[in-house]
């Protein structure tokens, strides 16, 4: 693609990252949406915490500002690492789900 192009992409996560969309009904949210050649998954994450009340919250440590160790982000089925979700480009037609990972004992 050309310097310049929009990129289209699937965007998929938990309704409770964005409790103003969840309107009590729970379940997923999916979204698609256009961003600039060149855009980073974080550069994307960044973005949707800026349209979405309650994505940073939901998303991202309140204390370091990077995606929170309890979040997954996966990107056409590959876990990404905070340092890939950095430097790692959207591509056209990418899918990218957003999933709480839970612990425990």
């Amino acid at each position: 693609m050309e310097s310049g192009s929009v990129i289209k992409l699937r965007i998929r996560f938990p309704a409770f990252v964005v409790k103003t969309l969840q309107n009590g009904t729970g379940g997923w949210v999916d979204i698609e949406k256009q961003v600039s050649n060149g855009t980073t998954v974080l550069q994307l994450l960044k973005g949707l915490a800026t349209v979405y009340p309650g994505f940073r919250e939901g998303l991202f440590n309140p204390d370091t500002g990077t995606v929170g160790e309890q979040i997954g982000v996966v990107l056409n089925n590959q876990l990404l690492t905070f340092a890939e979700m950095t430097q790692t480009k959207i591509s056209n037609n990418d899918s990218l789900v957003i999933l709480p990972i839970y612990s425990g004992g």
